[in-house]
């Protein structure tokens, strides 16, 4: 026999050398298997009524950490910080023309409860890879989680009509004759 052959032959010595390793591998293996489940399960059960951790409401400086708090929490944190948000008025500037106009004057109204409700669904979709997914996602990495708004069509029309015109009688009045 040459050596390739006698090489690539099966060796009693390898099974007990295989055996010997995984009897000192099996119990570390089993108890990781046993933290990682311990976790697992502790993380679900402590965030079982409660938005998962890194949660927040929002995308610039201003957002809302909802991780950790209850559906109804988060509807009256969210609450309080959109009314906040649509007590600011917005500033409108075109060439030399300010207009001040506010969020319910264009027509825009923020749903508290829905964007509470979006941040608390966030790993509940029962979809068990993609929830996985998103909880450590937002565990890691953080999750942003955009307000829920309406748009009054009619209103935002109107209200940049309104604009529009103030804008072609100020136009006609600073016109050089």
């Amino acid at each position: 026999m040459d050596l390739t052959t006698q090489s690539l032959k099966y060796h009693p010595s390898a099974k007990i050398k295989l055996r010997k390793i995984l009897a000192v591998a099996e119990k570390p293996l089993l108890v990781l298997l046993f933290l990682f489940s311990l976790e697992f399960f502790s993380y679900h059960l402590i965030f079982l009524k409660k938005i998962v951790p890194g949660v927040t409401l929002g995308s610039s400086s201003q957002a809302i950490n909802l991780s950790g708090k209850t559906y109804s929490q988060a509807t009256r944190l969210v609450k309080e910080a959109l009314s906040d948000f649509e007590a600011q008025e917005l500033t409108l500037r075109i060439g030399p023309v300010e207009r001040v106009v506010s969020w319910t004057d264009l027509g825009v109204s923020f749903d508290a409860s829905d964007s509470a409700r979006r941040a608390y669904l966030v790993g509940r979709t029962r979809n068990f890879l993609k929830d996985i997914n998103d909880e450590y996602s937002a565990l890691i990495f953080g999750l942003k989680v955009e307000p829920a708004y309406q748009l009054d069509q009619a209103k935002f029309e109107s209200a940049l009509a309104k604009i529009r015109t103030d804008l072609s009688t100020q136009e006609s009045a600073v016109s050089i004759k």
